[in-house]
């Protein structure tokens, strides 16, 4: 059965689907005890799975043991949820909107970008093995899904970015999208590189805001270029 294991940081949103029960250890099928926080079979379907990634990689994440830790059949999970690809795919995309939502609205303005690449470091330093498994699958050949899963990344930030083009941070003829694409493979490239060559964490640190300083400048106006100059990592 898995195991109970929160996180410490603050921004991030809590990896935790509930507490053990009363003898320590979550029961499977016991949807008061550890799925209680969340209400539907698909909020609860998404959490059960991000923790099994965190926990024990998304080799685990099954059919069968959704079935068993939720007590809900296999049949009613594919139905109301959808297929094992989906989830890892929503359960994923649901954590990393959460993120992006939470940070880009406590900034503005260009540098929003180098504090959201900050927060990401200090999110992968926090829950290390969840997004190592959720980055490996970028860059898993065997894993069909990898290219959608990146497209969520880049959807993520697109909207933002559309703005800063309306606030006169970004050039009106820049390509957004390209962009989104471009800050979203710096980001899972630099953590992937860091999760596999276990570098110390002040260059993770380093080269994820070098990575996207280098790409904001190349798009911003000269008062954004100012905005990104002067922004100090803290």
């Amino acid at each position: 059965m898995i195991r109970d294991a929160r996180t410490s940081e603050d921004l991030a949103p809590n990896i935790v689907i509930g507490g053990p029960s009363t003898d320590g250890e979550p029961t499977g099928g016991d949807l008061g005890a550890h799925l209680v926080k969340h209400s539907t079979l698909k909020a609860r379907t998404f959490a059960l799975a991000r923790l099994l990634i965190a926990q024990e990689g998304y080799e685990s994440l099954t059919m069968n043991r959704l079935s068993v830790e939720t007590g809900f059949s296999r049949q009613t999970i594919y139905n109301n949820v959808g297929g094992r690809e989906e989830i890892i795919i929503n359960a994923i995309n649901e954590y990393n909107d959460e993120f992006v939502t939470r940070v880009l609205a406590l900034s503005a303005g260009p540098e929003s970008i180098l504090f959201l690449a900050q927060r990401y470091f200090e999110c992968s330093i926090s829950n290390r093995r969840y997004i190592s498994e959720a980055t490996k699958l970028l860059f898993d050949p065997s894993y069909p899904k990898s290219k959608k899963l990146h497209q969520c990344g880049s959807k993520l930030l697109y909207p933002y970015l559309r703005t800063m083009i309306g606030e006169g941070w970004i050039e009106p003829t820049t390509n957004c999208w390209m962009l989104a694409q471009h800050i979203s493979w710096i980001n899972s490239l630099t953590i992937h590189s860091w999760m596999m060559s276990n570098s110390d964490n002040r260059e993770l640190r380093r080269q994820i805001l070098f990575g996207n300083k280098i790409a904001m400048l190349g798009v911003t106006t000269r008062e954004g270029r100012d905005r990104i100059s002067r922004y100090r990592d803290g």
